[in-house]
């Protein structure tokens, strides 16, 4: 039997054979397209007072408060709220030989939440002498009364050097100290109370 010239084939070879690919979809080598949403909680003032919550909506809204300073943020029932740079620690510092990143905690004991920090590390060989200083800065979120961990990229570039109270590493690499100095804090005015 023949049908549209080919004398071998059958309709239901020849419609499957055109009707295949339009079945199949045609991104399979399309790049995957994701998207991020960011939702913001917002807590009205008026019905919940024992919450306190911030989101940053725009970085440059931010207050700097230079370390060893005090800024009066807000009045609340006529008692001022007072953003306190000597509330702010650091700790935890750690850097392996092959890592490149530092981290490091940040402890805010304010009662009001940081958006950003500027610090001053300075690196010192295990005799004291310095290695290297720099101003870094680190953008997290650190809620008033909690710690959160900040991520810097590193000043170790070839990876040569490890924090000394981290894990020595296997290969020949040289240990050393840091001092972290607070330079300034990110603030909001317009927390929520």
């Amino acid at each position: 039997m023949t049908h549209f010239g080919f004398k071998s084939l059958h309709i239901p070879a020849i419609l499957t054979a055109f009707a295949l690919p339009l079945l199949i979809p045609h991104s399979l080598n399309a790049k995957r397209i994701t998207t991020t949403h960011k939702v913001v909680k917002k807590t009205d003032a008026k019905s919940d007072k024992s919450k306190s919550r911030y989101v940053a909506k725009d970085q440059e809204s931010l207050r700097k408060v230079l370390a060893g300073e005090n800024s009066i943020v807000d009045v609340v029932d006529s008692i001022p709220v007072i953003f306190s740079a000597d509330s702010v620690s650091f700790s935890g510092y750690d850097k392996t030989v092959s890592s490149s990143i530092e981290t490091f905690l940040v402890t805010n004991r304010n009662p009001i939440p940081i958006q950003r920090i500027e610090v001053r590390i300075t690196y010192l060989d295990m005799n004291g002498r310095m290695l290297h200083s720099r101003v870094a800065e680190a953008y997290c979120f650190v809620p008033p009364g909690e710690t959160r961990k900040a991520d810097i990229p590193t000043w170790d570039k070839q990876k040569t050097y490890y924090y000394y109270l981290g894990p020595e590493p296997k290969r020949v690499a040289t240990p050393y100290k840091v001092t972290i100095q607070p330079q300034a804090f990110y603030i909001s005015p317009a927390y929520v109370h």
